[in-house]
């Protein structure tokens, strides 16, 4: 496997990219690793266009690889933003292969870790994004690279983009996941985690997922404690901050009756499809399926705020990778692609109309209601960590949950095992 590129090779990449691009420069910021008690410095309001490479800087070759499928709404934004960019550069020749999603990473992992230099970038959701990183197969750190072009990006995309404080990620669109709701059974919208226990307890019928809970439910943390469970060494400290507290709310919905914790993904959305349900907690990705089964009954609205805390759900960025392997030349033209390709003179605006993608660019706009919902979420929403303490989160927490709502665990207890559980598999 070949290491990450020396401080002189990022130097000179950052001169190549420097020298067709500009743009004011902004200081990046470290990741958070404690959750924010204010939401997120929302979206410009004006359209700022990020500054993208001139035509005449971009010329050369470049194999790039996505996992979008053939005939779906990404695919054709892509292959029309790639055509937009064979008239823009017409020395630029751009080579695109589609990869089944599900092969993507591992196809990307076995070739870089070889020491393959095609594809030269891919792009991805950010899932991978601290692993890929630790096994030294994707270029960067690019701070510097970027550091000019950082007001380009809402800081939770930035932040979603960097692995131990350092960017290895151009981001593109972001995904979070907030509160559906028909608008003709839920008609007063739930502000806080009380009004939603208010609400159940009237009648009104709620979904939680109860399958990758560890994601769709972490939310209640920064709710009902105001914190994370790590502390900024990594070391879980959920058992301390009132984390718990969160696992005892969770208890408090199921006594209800009226909240339906679902173990079957499929179940649980087709339950809101069907109206058994009428308030879900669920990504973007789903609203095409949701939109036709509520038509315009169908709304978005943030996540409750809880007694300590703004309801903080993950967010994590897609965005480009570049091959660590790649030339220096070859990363500065991949870099430079990728800049202009998130850019409102390049892709991002065509990715946000055609594809529903929630650009990570600001001034960047979407149309309808239930996109202009999800921003208004991510931009209240907490970066994904990418560190490697992470890792080992999602089994034990996952199970805290199932052992709380499948089980009657004590509340205090579950969180105190699965903190122990992450400390010890990490070390601590």
């Amino acid at each position: 496997m070949k290491t990450l590129s020396r401080v002189s090779s990022l130097a000179a990449i950052a001169a190549l990219v420097a020298a067709a691009c500009s743009s004011s420069a902004a200081t990046p910021t470290a990741a958070p690793t404690t959750a924010p008690t204010t939401a997120p410095t929302a979206m410009a309001s004006e359209s700022v266009a990020p500054a993208s490479p001139t035509a005449a800087a971009l010329s050369g070759s470049l194999t790039v690889w996505d996992g979008y499928a053939t005939g779906s709404a990404e695919a054709q934004a892509m292959d029309t933003v790639i055509s937009k960019a064979k008239t823009a550069f017409p020395n630029l020749q751009i080579t695109r292969v589609d990869v089944p999603f599900d092969q993507l990473f591992n196809k990307i992992t076995a070739a870089w870790a070889s020491g393959e230099t095609s594809p030269d970038m891919f792009i991805a959701p950010n899932d991978s994004l601290g692993s890929e990183q630790r096994q030294g197969i994707l270029y960067g750190p690019m701070d510097d690279v970027l550091k000019p072009y950082l007001s380009n990006f809402t800081q939770v995309s930035i932040d979603g983009a960097k692995v131990n404080g350092h960017i290895y990620e151009i981001p593109e669109s972001m995904k979070a996941v907030s509160m559906f709701y028909d608008k003709t059974k839920v008609t007063n919208v739930p502000k806080t985690t009380d009004d939603l226990l208010a609400l159940a307890k009237a009648g009104t019928k709620i979904g939680i997922g109860e399958y990758a809970s560890g994601y769709y439910n972490w939310w209640l943390y920064s709710a009902f404690s105001g914190a994370s469970i790590m502390d900024n060494t990594g070391k879980c400290v959920a058992d301390t901050n009132g984390i718990a507290d969160a696992f005892t709310y969770v208890k408090a919905l199921k006594d209800t009756g009226n909240v339906k914790f679902e173990t079957s993904a499929n179940n649980l959305q087709g339950d809101f499809k069907t109206g058994a349900v009428s308030l879900i907690i669920d990504g973007p990705w789903e609203t095409g399926d949701y939109e036709k089964a509520l038509g315009s009954n169908l709304a978005v609205a943030v996540i409750p705020d809880g007694p300590k805390g703004k309801s903080l759900p993950l967010s994590a960025p897609d965005g480009w990778y570049i091959n660590v392997n790649a030339s220096d030349s070859q990363k500065a033209l991949a870099v430079q692609f990728a800049l202009w390709e998130v850019s409102l003179a390049g892709g991002e605006q065509t990715f946000a109309d055609t594809a529903g993608h929630l650009p990570a660019a600001t001034g960047a706009t979407v149309q309808d209601p239930i996109s202009q919902g999800f921003l208004t979420q991510i931009n209240q929403s907490f970066a994904r960590p990418q560190s490697k303490f992470m890792d080992n989160y999602w089994t034990p927490f996952g199970n805290a949950f199932d052992s709380v709502i499948l089980k009657g665990t004590d509340p205090a207890k579950a969180v105190s095992d699965a903190c122990a559980q992450m400390n010890k598999a990490n070390g601590f």
